[in-house]
């Protein structure tokens, strides 16, 4: 059931509010919703991650266009990588004091 909240808020954070809304494409209410349902979690309806499914759903939406198209381009690294990786680290940390001696 949705209810109706009143805020006191100061003139300039609504404005803000207001055009960060208006640039996403969304309302006041739903950035709130969406707020809300992520800093007080109904864990029941969760899933146990804290987020509801709608709001699982909808994170995207409140992220800036930019930071929104870099959703899953980038990967973790994998396990065997790291491995080399701290290899090829510590054989050039050795290089670099031989080098600086």
């Amino acid at each position: 059931m949705k209810t109706k909240l009143t805020l006191r808020l100061d003139e300039d954070v609504i404005e803000r509010a207001k055009a960060y809304a208006a640039a996403r494409g969304t309302s006041l209410s739903v950035l709130a919703e969406n707020y809300f349902r992520l800093v007080a979690p109904d864990d029941q309806a969760s899933g146990g991650d804290g987020a509801t499914a709608e709001a699982r759903a909808d994170w995207r939406s409140a992220l800036p266009p930019h930071a929104r198209d870099l959703v899953g381009s980038a990967r973790g690294p994998e396990t065997e990588s790291l491995r080399a990786d701290d290899a090829a680290e510590e054989a050039y940390r050795r290089h670099l004091e031989t080098k600086h001696r």
